[in-house]
């Protein structure tokens, strides 16, 4: 098969322990009824988007995609920018809305399972540490695409300044185990 679903295994799990305890996993009213992740079969730029969703516990449906299916649904115009990942949002009323940029689903998510802070400023100082990261994980294609010669002269460029990009982080760890000095995520 060219692409296919699947529920997360993880995620069931945590559905089958919640009911076991007397609840249910499931998004409030005014959330999503379903939300599915639609991304090649690597973990690359969605991987932070599964994150976030077993982080909010959030139940959703994990498509892969590739070959000419990927070629025909982008030929389609099935995704907005031409580009993965996406997360389409099915509302409570059964409308679909589908969500482009790995960046704006990341704070979707976020607001959404409470991980964003509702302060403008200091959602500002989260974003900038997540762009930051987002151009750190300009390694994705170098490890997940190439390989021989291309492979190993991306890689030693790459490196050759991980250690200066990941020391610009440091000042905005501080001491606490979170960003900004917190003890708490929020």
């Amino acid at each position: 098969l060219a692409s296919f679903r699947l529920l997360r295994t993880r995620q069931r799990r945590q559905i089958i322990m919640a009911q076991a305890k007397g609840g249910v996993i499931e998004a409030p009213d005014k959330g999503p009824k379903t939300i599915e992740l639609i991304y090649f079969p690597v973990q690359a730029r969605a991987e932070n988007l599964k994150m976030m969703l077993a982080y909010g516990k959030m139940n959703y449906i994990d498509t892969f995609i590739y070959g000419q299916n990927w070629r025909d649904d982008k030929k389609a115009g099935k995704f907005p920018f031409g580009s993965l990942p996406v997360v389409v949002v099915t509302k409570q009323d059964g409308s679909k809305i589908t969500l482009a940029q790995s960046g704006s689903i990341t704070r979707y998510l976020a607001k959404y399972c409470g991980a964003y802070p509702a302060d403008p400023l200091e959602a500002a100082m989260c974003d900038s540490v997540f762009e930051h990261g987002q151009d750190m994980s300009r390694i994705n294609p170098i490890v997940n695409i190439f390989s021989g010669e291309k492979f190993k002269q991306l890689s030693e460029e790459w490196f050759s300044s991980f250690e200066e990009k990941l020391g610009k982080l440091l000042p905005y760890l501080g001491k606490g185990p979170f960003f900004f000095e917190r003890s708490t995520p929020l």
